[in-house]
């Protein structure tokens, strides 16, 4: 499992893995009926991979697994052995080939937040009359877009007014975009949306807030 050699697809996802330390990671055994999900954040300590909970956090001590890890390149999702080394960490042994899930255009950072969204148009189909409405979590976000996690799934190109339920956030309201792709999770959808026309406002608050987050990440390295 040495993710430092090699220039092969593996090897490639093992060393993005090695450098995302901290990423948020969710994971979810899969030995029983129903899989047991458990969500952390990303160590690594030199080829070795693991998972940081919450000391009290309920699950089996080891087990089969599958994870996903949202590193700031896209979401990576692996499988294999995992066993709770600790009340606050579980080691992972991946097995079989990385999966790089989603490409990115341009650089997201992690940011976690409630979000709700009202339909707008399905192509060229007006959609606001329906007052449809729909809730999920954001998951990180760019100068082009955010990633989202959807309980149901959102077609491409449906085009959706995004209000992230955070402080500071919540004061620019709804915020347009568009569904550019849309891939099922274990717990989910995984929706990455475009923005369209943002404000100006808008756009300089996401530079800073992602410039920010990448300067926090290179000083904690």
């Amino acid at each position: 499992m040495d993710n430092s050699t090699g220039g092969g697809p593996r090897e490639f996802h093992m060393r993005v893995l090695g450098k995302s330390a901290g990423a948020k990671v969710d994971l979810y055994f899969t030995d029983s009926e129903f899989a047991h999900r458990v969500s952390g954040n990303l160590t690594v300590r030199g080829n070795l991979f693991g998972v940081t909970i919450p000391p009290g956090t309920p699950c089996p001590h080891h087990g089969c697994f599958r994870a996903q890890v949202y590193t700031m390149s896209g979401v990576r999702a692996l499988g294999g052995f995992a066993v709770r080394i600790s009340p606050e960490e579980i080691r992972m042994f991946p097995s079989g080939l990385v999966e790089h899930r989603e490409r990115r255009r341009s650089v997201r950072v992690p940011f976690q937040a409630n979000v709700t969204y009202r339909l707008l148009r399905y192509l060229e189909h007006d959609l606001t009359e329906s007052k449809g409405v729909g809730t999920g979590i954001c998951l990180d976000l760019g100068l082009s877009g955010l990633g989202i996690s959807t309980p149901i799934e959102l077609p491409e190109h449906l085009t959706i007014g995004v209000t992230v339920n955070s402080p500071g956030w919540d004061a620019f309201g709804e915020v347009e975009c568009v569904v550019n792709r849309v891939q099922q999770t274990l717990s989910g959808w995984l929706t990455g949306l475009g923005f369209e026309n943002p404000s100006t406002a808008f756009t300089a608050y996401v530079k800073r807030f992602v410039l920010d987050s990448l300067h926090t990440e290179r000083k904690t390295e």
